[in-house]
């Protein structure tokens, strides 16, 4: 009889902790995934902006564009192509000449880039 109540404890203290723990993932959703930047909701985003801050545009590498989000590796070509043949960046508000990137698009990269220091408004 004592064993059949020990495991009901045992029961109800993992059915807790499982409840506790649904809990926290409900309210934190973290994805761990790691080398994203500026993804809301995610661990390794949260602390690469942090740590890193914002991403100068006229610097960043395709991988590192990648990192934002809805950037892609088509529209990381495309933002280094239109770098490349156009010149540096003088306007965050310019990314938006880069095909695929429109106001929704632009609006999700405030405070995540910067292009010459001047972040989007």
């Amino acid at each position: 009889m004592e064993r059949k109540v020990d495991i009901k404890i045992e029961v109800l203290l993992l059915g807790w902790t499982a409840a506790f723990l649904l809990l926290l993932a409900v309210l934190f959703p973290w994805k761990l995934t790691p080398g994203v930047r500026g993804e809301r909701g995610t661990a390794a985003a949260s602390v690469a902006v942090e740590t890193t801050g914002p991403l100068e545009v006229n610097r960043a590498t395709k991988e590192e564009l990648m990192e934002l989000p809805g950037i892609g590796e088509t529209l990381a070509q495309r933002i280094l192509d239109y770098r490349r043949e156009h010149g540096s960046f003088q306007d965050p508000r310019e990314l938006l000449e880069v095909s695929g990137i429109g106001e929704s698009k632009y609006g999700a990269l405030q405070g995540l880039i910067t292009v010459n220091g001047k972040g989007i408004a």
